[in-house]
């Protein structure tokens, strides 16, 4: 391994300039570093490749949460345990209770009871599902792969011209603009069962509070987990809000707290 006189690098191998030098597979796993817009930006290394490491990033950050870096611009982080976001103001037994109540009301829905068939069903669909979305996250991965070793091909046909070769000796640049954006086939479905599935739990949520009224707080505290029931991504519930304001279905109340309307309905 390359000894490096700049601090907190990650572990690499190679000789001689910084350029030849390529992160080895040590880092992997590691949380690490770097400035982004004026900003720190953390993540965790999940792969290497040549000079590029792959990153799960622990906050969102250009509306994304997994990004390729050239490993060269990555430190490694002091603390290495993934902290954990705050949640200030929130009452866990309320939350609790909350949560309970949505997870009962949905077990009153008529499509709630399943057959054994049906069961068996959902359950290797959602096998099929979870394969086919790591294939197309790592699908994703590659085609960022493939952009950066474009850009490095389009740098050295630059470094040629400069050098006054002539352009018809090399081959043609790749044109990074096209791009297959088609959406795929089922995503609207999948979209539009998503927000079906959101505004059932927070319409669930909503007429469990009652007039009391839920805080946007309480509302992510309760549907928005990772690791329960009730799965949820915070600006989709969020957003699912706004839409049954304006639709008139729930309405803010004192201290700034959502309550279901009369036309909101299970």
């Amino acid at each position: 391994m390359q000894v490096d006189r700049v601090p907190n690098r990650i572990p690499h191998g190679g000789t001689g300039h910084l350029s030849d030098r390529r992160p080895t597979s040590e880092a992997i796993g590691l949380r690490v570093y770097c400035t982004a817009d004026g900003k720190v930006v953390h993540g965790r290394i999940t792969a290497v490749h040549n000079r590029h490491c792959h990153l799960q990033l622990e906050k969102r950050w250009n509306g994304r949460t997994r990004i390729i870096l050239d490993w060269s611009v990555l430190r490694i982080a002091e603390d290495q345990s993934t902290p954990k976001p705050p949640q200030k103001g929130i009452n866990k037994e309320r939350v609790d209770a909350l949560r309970q109540s949505v997870e009962d009301r949905l077990a009153l829905l008529p499509d709630h009871h399943l057959s054994p068939e049906e069961t068996t069903l959902i359950a290797t669909l959602h096998d099929q599902w979870s394969i086919l979305l790591d294939e197309c996250q790592l699908i994703e991965e590659q085609q960022e792969l493939i952009a950066l070793r474009i850009i490095a091909l389009h740098e050295a046909y630059d470094a040629c011209i400069l050098q006054g070769i002539a352009e018809r000796h090399i081959p043609p640049r790749i044109d990074l603009s096209r791009k297959n954006r088609r959406k795929q086939p089922d995503q609207k479905r999948k979209l539009r069962t998503v927000r079906e599935q959101t505004r059932q739990l927070l319409t669930a949520l909503l007429l469990s509070a009652g007039s009391q009224g839920v805080s946007s707080d309480e509302v992510i505290a309760a549907l928005c987990t990772s690791d329960g029931e009730l799965p949820i991504t915070q600006h989709r519930i969020m957003g699912m809000l706004s839409a049954l304001s304006r639709r008139g279905e729930a309405t803010l109340i004192g201290s700034s707290k959502w309550a279901a309307t009369g036309k909101l309905v299970q």
